[in-house]
């Protein structure tokens, strides 16, 4: 059952972003809150998936500054 429902997720995210009727960052914050409404991503996980991405962007701006 859940390979169906993130296979419709995974089609409806890439519709959204492709022709972008909901701008690209609503698109990502919809589809996390739809992965843990329907339980395929618990709200732990979907916070460690949040820290490693803010610890790869603080990474980032020190190697990379603008200027």
């Amino acid at each position: 059952m859940d390979i169906w429902i993130l296979s419709t997720i995974l089609l409806l995210t890439l519709y959204l972003l492709i022709t972008e009727i909901i701008s690209v960052d609503l698109t990502a914050i919809g589809i996390m809150v739809v992965l843990v409404v329907s339980r395929i991503l618990t709200p732990r996980k979907l916070w460690r998936v949040l820290q490693t991405l803010q610890l790869l962007l603080s990474v980032q701006c020190l190697l990379f500054p603008k200027g």
